[in-house]
């Protein structure tokens, strides 16, 4: 293909960053991003009510990037959404604060919702800050919803070089067409304070019948900060909250007794780790407050995939 004419046809992205008290990564993230080749994006950052210095990092690009401020920290997915609703661009890029992106990170996470209209979702391969170790190179969704990341901890290599449909991508880079976003009501799911947003996009995308596709050629190392402690009860708790919640959400009738089966298999074989057990219990405790717009967006969501029919 001529190169001159694939350029020239390269879609616009908006760049979606969530910034919370963000003042050690957020400089090198966007230093990271406007090195980019690609020819055609903006930046927009949301950021969360940061109490530190954070903002004062946009000084170098005040005509660059477009800011809004949320009056409080809305967490995680209900911050992101007003910067996603700020822009109609066909592609909607999000991208963790604590990242750093490569040269050709956008041109090659973009290209495959480009070429191909039954993509919908595509995520990039993720390294730990020492470039040789893969944090995610896909991602699976088990019965239960456990997730996981494959490749994860192992060293960087062709087997992880593939392109290849999977169940999900990670949020911390990942691109989103933006048609798409429209039919599911133009955001991320606000059922989700903290994960699993990123599971249930994708597995909306599935849902409706498109693909989404790990890139390898598209590189960020991720710093993966995690600001409530990564093991800790408050972190499980919001971990199995995300996960309970994406089953009551998106878990097909059919398949209820079998996810059970899978549940009780997984904590069973969790039992000599009490420090699970007591988050679970709390995270499905916390599904019943929830469960009115729960059941409204699976009505919805039902509603979407008959109108695509």
């Amino acid at each position: 293909m001529d190169t001159s004419k694939e350029e020239a046809r390269r879609p616009h992205a908006s760049v979606v960053v969530l910034n919370y008290n963000g003042e050690r990564y957020l400089g090198p993230c966007l230093s990271s991003i406007f090195s980019s080749d690609y020819p055609s994006f903006e930046v927009i950052v949301v950021d969360n009510a940061s109490t530190d210095r954070s903002l004062d990092l946009l000084a170098p690009y005040r005509d660059r990037v477009r800011l809004i401020r949320n009056r409080r920290n809305l967490l995680s997915t209900r911050g992101l959404n007003p910067g996603i609703r700020a822009t109609r661009a066909p592609i909607v890029v999000l991208l963790d604060t604590d990242t750093e992106v490569r040269t050709d990170w956008l041109r090659e996470l973009i290209r495959p919702i480009q070429n191909d209209p039954e993509v919908a979702v595509t995520g990039s391969k993720l390294l730990y800050p020492d470039g040789v170790h893969l944090q995610h190179a896909g991602g699976f969704i088990r019965l239960n919803a456990i997730a996981g990341h494959h490749g994860h901890g192992e060293k960087d290599g062709e087997e992880w070089s593939q392109q290849r449909d999977v169940d999900y991508v990670t949020g911390a880079a990942t691109a989103i067409r933006g048609s798409f976003l429209d039919q599911v009501g133009g955001g991320l799911s606000e059922i989700f304070p903290f994960y699993y947003e990123d599971c249930d996009i994708c597995h909306q995308a599935r849902r409706l019948g498109y693909r989404v596709r790990y890139v390898p050629s598209s590189v960020a190392i991720h710093h993966e900060s995690v600001g409530m402690g990564r093991g800790s009860l408050r972190y499980l708790y919001n971990l199995h909250r995300g996960r309970v919640r994406f089953l009551a959400k998106n878990l097909p009738l059919v398949h209820i007794r079998r996810a059970i089966e899978t549940e009780l298999r997984w904590l069973f074989s969790n039992a000599r780790r009490l420090d699970q057990w007591f988050p679970v219990v709390l995270a499905y405790a916390s599904v019943f407050p929830a469960l009115p717009a729960i059941l409204r967006s699976r009505l919805a969501m039902r509603r979407t995939a008959r109108e695509q029919r």
